[in-house]
């Protein structure tokens, strides 16, 4: 059965370490995400994030895409096994964007 597993607060740390050098304040949250056997063991497939971007002055849709991008790459180095879900909100509450395991796909919601 596909469940979440342990929050990853030392990955979180990392990232947000990496993250934060890009000049931008970011909070990080990481979780596991994977398959619990029968037996109940679980097996990590994928690493999902939040992100939070603690700063108001990003407001064009240019410059918070331009952000997302450096992030998803940045995120891609410490999905270890895989890169899962990442959830991106922007401060304060103007826009929420989330992409998947593909970096294809990308949904902004307005709050």
């Amino acid at each position: 059965m596909w469940t979440y597993g342990p929050m990853l607060p030392e990955v979180a740390d990392q990232a947000q370490q990496t993250l934060n050098s890009i000049g931008t304040a970011i909070t990080v949250t990481a979780r596991s995400f994977g398959e619990t056997d029968s037996c109940g063991n679980f097996r990590p497939y994928a690493i999902d994030f939040s992100v939070r971007i603690n700063e108001p002055q990003i407001a064009t849709t240019a410059e918070q895409q331009k952000i997302v991008e450096r992030i998803g790459l940045i995120l891609a180095e410490y999905g270890n096994p895989n890169l899962g879900n990442v959830q991106i909100t922007f401060l304060p509450g103007e826009a929420v964007l989330l992409f998947g395991l593909i970096l294809l796909h990308l949904q902004v919601i307005e709050i």
